[in-house]
């Protein structure tokens, strides 16, 4: 980790978690996923049919032979979740049209989403999947064709919108500075760049985001007013940095894997000169059992 990324431009001190706090973190399952369609377009008795199946992993790694087997499970895992969410939840309520309405998502030639997958971790309870390498890397193109590995298309801004505006645990009056902080925060950065969004109210910061156009996010290390845009992922074997701003080297594809698990989430506890977005009750680093990482 010391060497893989390189210094911030402030020169602030970074401190990621330590190796044995990493390896106790649980190990996060790679569950099979189904495909999500669009209203109208759902095979009849498709539901159904997901309400009966048993969870089961994604693949057999003892399984795999061939580089063919490896080249499927690694599209597998390109469409692994990090998190799991509920499908009527306002970030992906993908079985309400009026999702789509806001959004604007469509499905390709057969009415599949292609940014979203379905999960069974439990027999009966039909999940969908979150924050997959495919949800930002995957163009739709306008003739219905998928483009995996391409510079995305998810429009992630109006997503966020409709969360924010349908979330009715959120006071549209409020503030938006505290989740500005804990998604784009760097308070050695002065003054505040975020600034003339973060201090408006809810209702401000959500008709902003739903402005975001498509092949552009919000991510971590941005800010709501100035989202980077989705790199494509086609030859990034010869890339010599990741990242918009070159932050991580690639010297390998275990540097490729350390920059994954980073963005993945070890970037949202990491102590940036005394602050950590994402903390624990004392401000230190959140209990283990509260994260999952992948093997």
């Amino acid at each position: 980790m010391r060497d893989v990324e390189l210094p911030l431009a402030a020169h602030i001190p970074v401190h990621h978690m330590p190796a044995a706090y990493y390896y106790r973190i649980p190990v996060r399952p790679n569950p099979k996923t189904y495909p999500i369609y669009i209203p109208g377009k759902e095979p009849t008795g498709y539901w159904e049919w997901l309400e009966q199946q048993e969870p089961q992993p994604a693949f057999d790694i003892n399984s795999l032979r061939t580089e063919e087997d490896w080249i499927k499970a690694g599209e597998l895992i390109f469409e692994a979740p990090k998190d799991f969410t509920a499908f009527n939840n306002p970030f992906t309520d993908v079985r309400n049209p009026k999702w789509y309405e806001y959004t604007g998502i469509r499905g390709d030639k057969d009415g599949i989403v292609p940014f979203y997958r379905y999960v069974i971790r439990e027999k009966g309870k039909v999940e969908v999947n979150l924050d997959s390498c495919a949800e930002c890397h995957t163009r739709l193109m306008p003739d219905g064709t998928v483009v995996k590995g391409a510079q995305g298309n998810v429009p992630f801004g109006r997503i966020w919108s409709y969360r924010l505006s349908n979330d009715a645990r959120i006071p549209k009056d409020r503030s938006a500075e505290a989740i500005s902080r804990h998604f784009f925060g760097a308070p050695w950065v002065q003054p505040d760049p975020t600034a003339p969004l973060s201090q408006k109210t809810m209702a401000d910061f959500v008709a902003h985001i739903a402005t975001i156009p498509e092949g552009v996010n919000v991510r971590q290390g941005t800010s709501a007013i100035y989202p980077v845009q989705i790199p494509d992922l086609i030859g990034v074997k010869d890339r010599l940095y990741l990242d918009h701003t070159g932050l991580q080297q690639h010297r390998s594809i275990a540097d490729l894997m350390r920059y994954d698990a980073i963005n993945n989430f070890i970037d949202e506890v990491t102590d940036y000169n005394g602050f950590r977005p994402t903390a624990g009750k004392d401000g230190g680093l959140p209990d283990v059992n509260s994260l999952a990482r992948k093997r």
